[in-house]
């Protein structure tokens, strides 16, 4: 699903809910009818119904990282050795 703003999404979601056609929607939004078909599945997981359409209807999920292996001690270190090592090329001999 390519990323919609959040206005949009929530103009899709209550276009849908009250019954406008996909094809309407479209002509609307620009939005495809598969991207508003999954932005609505998303807003009902969330359990939206019906009433007002809050944000955490329609907010991406966090997405989970790799964490990294780097620490701030090692990325201290890599940055003095490149430094020296950006020195020792520049450094008149």
């Amino acid at each position: 699903m390519a990323y919609t703003d959040l206005a949009t999404q929530a103009q899709v979601v209550a276009l849908k809910i009250k019954g406008v056609t996909t094809k309407e929607i479209e002509e609307i939004t620009g939005v495809n009818p598969r991207t508003q078909r999954k932005m609505v599945e998303k807003a009902k997981e969330r359990r939206y119904v019906s009433g007002p359409l809050l944000t955490k209807y329609l907010e991406d999920s966090k997405k989970s990282r790799r964490p990294t292996k780097r620490t701030l001690e090692f990325n201290k270190k890599l940055a003095e050795k490149y430094s020296d090592h950006l020195r020792s090329k520049t450094s008149v001999v």
